[in-house]
């Protein structure tokens, strides 16, 4: 998982994904907030990147655009997603609730929000492999290192109102 803050402005978050595009590597789940400063932007994505983390998170220290960036390792932080499942009405309830969903409405589908863990998600997944759902989506990741620090701007390029290459 890595995480950013990133210039609230158009095309950064194309540099970004670019980059691993260019590297042949595929965002597996990408989440853009808002931050306490209306200029920054986070940016939560996962990726399989083997071994080439390190060298990909220096080459987007580089972009123009990039004020901070991280890799947020599974044993030093938390990640949730939330999902959102429709199943046949009066369907799953059990399985859902075991799961710690949440139903928001009822009719001809009941629909359901869960919050999963980064680490269950295979788990979720198998439970709901079934003919009683008719469809989910999520949120993507959003992820916290555990460390004291939070991600920090290293570097601030932003020219507020003015030209942005």
């Amino acid at each position: 998982m890595f995480a950013a803050l990133l210039e609230n402005r158009p095309s950064a978050l194309q540099r970004l994904s670019g980059l691993f595009g260019r590297h042949g590597h595929n965002i597996d789940s990408l989440t853009v907030s808002p931050t306490g400063d209306e200029g920054i932007s986070r940016v939560t994505w996962t990726a399989d990147v083997g071994d080439k983390a390190d060298s990909l998170v220096r080459q987007l220290r580089t972009l123009h655009g990039v004020v901070a960036v991280q890799i947020l390792e599974p044993e030093r932080s938390q990640a949730r997603e939330l999902w959102m499942v429709k199943v046949r009405s009066g369907r799953l309830e059990d399985v859902l609730r075991r799961l710690g969903a949440t139903r928001l409405s009822t009719g001809p589908v009941d629909i359901w929000t869960v919050v999963v863990e980064s680490g269950q998600k295979r788990a979720v997944r198998e439970e709901l492999a079934t003919p009683d759902v008719v469809e989910w989506t999520s949120t993507g990741v959003v992820a916290l290192s555990t460390e004291e620090e939070g991600l920090k701007p290293e570097r601030i390029e932003m020219q507020r109102g003015g030209a942005w290459s």
